[in-house]
């Protein structure tokens, strides 16, 4: 995953938690004009944090092996493991013009709103809290225009996945007294 595959997802947050029309929500930073007249706009970033929590490993069967083999041995596959852990993100908004106080106080409490909520499962976002919205409109721009700012924080699964090679041909068995197996390992896969 990189940060820039959850920029669809987040501009549609921001859009439904502020009522903020989509074509008005920009990413931050891009050295555009912003939108034209004096309705609100947003603009965003995404902050990468930190890792947080453990980790979760999945397995499965790569296409092939991921190095050259012997063409005597039979053919086998290697492994892709995908290491998965959570990264708290910061979802930094700025607002502009007329209504932009209401903007950042929108965010507040969006999380609790169905229609948030739902978009935050489909995209498997976690919504962590909401700094204060902090009124820049005398610092930046003299108070001319508007201007409102506040972090949301967040948190996702990011995958990170790797070829493992493995080892051909072995097998374990776990025998009893009586001789009775117990279990078997072979190839990795447990029977």
């Amino acid at each position: 995953m990189h940060i820039d595959d959850l920029n669809p997802a987040m501009q549609r947050i921001i859009s439904t938690a502020t009522g903020i029309p989509l074509e008005r929500v920009i990413l931050a930073d891009q050295g555009r004009a912003p939108p034209g007249g004096l309705d609100v706009y947003a603009t965003y970033l995404i902050v990468p944090v930190k890792a947080v929590g453990g980790v979760r490993r999945e397995r499965k069967e790569s296409d092939g092996p991921i190095e050259d083999v012997n063409p005597e041995i039979e053919p086998w596959t290697d492994w892709e493991e995908a290491v998965i852990s959570s990264v708290q993100i910061n979802l930094s908004c700025n607002f502009f013009n007329r209504g932009a106080n209401d903007a950042g106080l929108s965010l507040m409490n969006a999380d609790r709103r169905s229609d948030v909520y739902a978009l935050l499962n489909q995209y498997g976002i976690g919504w962590r809290d909401v700094s204060e919205a902090r009124n820049l409109t005398n610092i930046m721009n003299a108070g001319v225009q508007q201007r409102y700012q506040a972090d949301v924080s967040m948190w996702i699964d990011v995958s990170t996945t790797y070829g493992v090679l493995r080892a051909h041909g072995w097998q374990i068995r776990v025998l009893d007294e009586d001789n009775r197996q117990l279990a078997e390992a072979e190839n990795g896969l447990l029977s």
